[in-house]
């Protein structure tokens, strides 16, 4: 729909759905067996399913929305990644000491280095500068290396009608090797995956590095 942010603007619908769904509570009342069992069935699943989540919880969807791994499918924004993932992030680099050094495209105001993480920057598309010459293509865009990428700028999410710059789009042409949470994903760039990418959006390829 490209509506992708601010769910506040729905929760004025929410009073009235609660009073329209509380009529599932006359159905014990009434007796109606039926629709009793699926009502408790459907409140037990509603309590498990966000428990199962913690501490993720705002990054929480439900199953039938594909769960909060596919949530970035549906909305962005504050909806599911407001930089809350650093110290995730950290846990997982101080599990994976190979990963290092990592660059990070991180969408928080929280500086990474007072989480203990001491990052490079993620290369951006060439079309991101002023000056597009072979140059520049040949030292950004894909290259090889481990990097971790917030999910609001693996999808160049709009801010205030104007797009977050650098841009990182080019990372969904890429499977991440893991996540933070659920709105950091991490990623092992090899130059093979690096030059099938800069092949595909007409960039050069890597020439050979020593």
């Amino acid at each position: 729909t490209g509506f992708s942010h601010h769910m506040r603007y729905v929760l004025p619908a929410f009073p009235f759905v609660f009073i329209w769904i509380s009529k599932a509570a006359r159905a014990f009342d009434l007796r109606h067996r039926g629709t009793a069992v699926f009502a408790t069935m459907a409140f037990a699943w509603s309590v498990a399913s966000s428990l199962s989540v913690f501490p993720h919880n705002l990054a929480y969807f439900n199953e039938l929305a594909g769960g909060p791994a596919n949530g970035h499918a549906h909305l962005l924004d504050s909806n599911i990644d407001w930089g809350q993932d650093l110290f995730f992030l950290k846990r997982w680099l101080d599990v994976h000491p190979e990963a290092r050094p990592i660059g990070l495209a991180y969408f928080g105001s929280y500086p990474p280095e007072f989480a203990g993480i001491l990052a490079t920057q993620v290369p951006q598309l060439p079309g991101t500068h002023h000056h597009h010459d072979a140059a520049t293509q040949e030292a950004e865009g894909p290259r090889p290396g481990w990097y971790a990428v917030s999910v609001n700028l693996l999808h160049g999410h709009i801010m205030g009608g104007w797009r977050v710059l650098p841009d990182y789009t080019y990372f969904l042409r890429l499977e991440p090797v893991a996540m933070a949470g659920y709105s950091i994903y991490i990623y092992h760039v090899t130059r093979e995956e690096a030059d099938r990418v800069r092949r595909e959006l007409g960039l050069p390829e890597l020439g050979d590095e020593r």
